[in-house]
């Protein structure tokens, strides 16, 4: 079984935008793994997703960086720079057309293919420096300061945020049932009920480089296969236009999420599997991918990708 890693960052946005190409963003972190302990010295892999308009909707720009922590675990870099996946620059993004969110994604392996996704949060004032610095015109004088106005009611009370209640294997929780987690209950990964398909292919012959496995992986996988594919009737697209729940972030796990699926079913109580081989994301050629089957003790194997397979939606928390 592949070693799976869980860190926790603790993130420091330091942001500097300059006037010459190409645009960069400062993005400084301290890695720790989940026992305290600095992640030091080490090659690491961030993965950088800029959304638009939420924090689930359309790619505008993705990049792969890498870099090397130091002796107290802090490393940076420029976002802007890196090996980009989705998009041309980071200068290029539309800044003015909405509010745009960046997703984090960790990897204290360097390789990419193990990543812990960090979350994802609003960018506010930084980023819209890039735009104004492609504005036309140059900046005309400071107005005088108006006057103070009145003050305004007292706002009602807002409603009470979510707990950090942990979370365990079997729970009915976030639009489906709960069979793996890590962080003390407070991460980790839901399965639906049910199939969303009895006899899906996974795609046509093309290379996705949909290749990383792990936790989380599943959702790269997902998301490069689609930008690949298009649209079309096939295995990550039907998990991906999944709604169950009211939630818009299924994806097609990757072989490891999928075999962690088989191997906790019993004790997460989940309906039964049916007697056939389910698609993973993980591609091995291009046309082949990984498919599990749930008899016994859920045996790794690949499929040429036009065959048919059962496919179960899964997602993070």
């Amino acid at each position: 079984m592949k070693k799976v890693y869980s860190v926790i960052a603790i993130l420091f946005f330091v942001a500097a935008v300059y006037a010459q190409s190409p645009q960069t963003m400062n993005y400084q972190a301290v890695a720790r793994r989940t026992d305290g302990t600095l992640i030091k010295n080490q090659a690491v892999s961030v993965d950088i997703r800029i959304r638009d308009g939420s924090a689930t909707s359309q790619i505008v720009y993705w990049e792969t960086d890498t870099a090397t922590t130091n002796e107290y675990g802090l490393f940076t870099i420029a976002i802007g720079s890196g090996q980009v996946q989705v998009g041309s620059t980071l200068g290029a993004i539309n800044w003015a057309t909405g509010n745009k969110y960046m997703q984090v994604q960790f990897d204290p392996t360097g390789t990419g293919n193990s990543l812990v996704n960090m979350g994802t949060t609003q960018l506010l004032t930084v980023p819209y420096a890039m735009y104004a610095s492609n504005s036309v015109g140059s900046t005309g004088p400071t107005g005088a300061t108006g006057s103070t106005g009145l003050t305004g009611p007292t706002g009602a009370v807002g409603a009470t945020g979510p707990s950090s209640t942990s979370h365990a294997i079997g729970e009915r929780f976030g639009g489906g049932i709960v069979f793996y987690v890590y962080d003390g209950g407070q991460h980790g990964l839901i399965a639906d009920s049910a199939d969303v398909a009895s006899s899906q292919s996974w795609g046509t012959n093309t290379t996705t480089n949909a290749i990383r496995d792990g936790i989380g992986a599943g959702k790269f996988n997902t998301e490069r296969i689609i930008a690949n594919q298009g649209q079309g009737n096939y295995a990550a697209q039907a998990c991906s236009s999944f709604q169950g729940g009211n939630y818009g972030d299924w994806y097609l796990g990757s072989k490891y999420e999928m075999l962690l699926l088989y191997q906790n079913q019993q004790q997460a109580s989940m309906p039964s599997f049916s007697n056939g081989y389910y698609w993973s994301s993980t591609e091995v050629s291009s046309n082949v991918a990984y498919d599990l089957s749930p008899n016994g003790a859920a045996v790794q194997d690949s499929k040429n990708i036009s065959g048919g397979d059962y496919v179960r939606p899964i997602r993070q928390f």
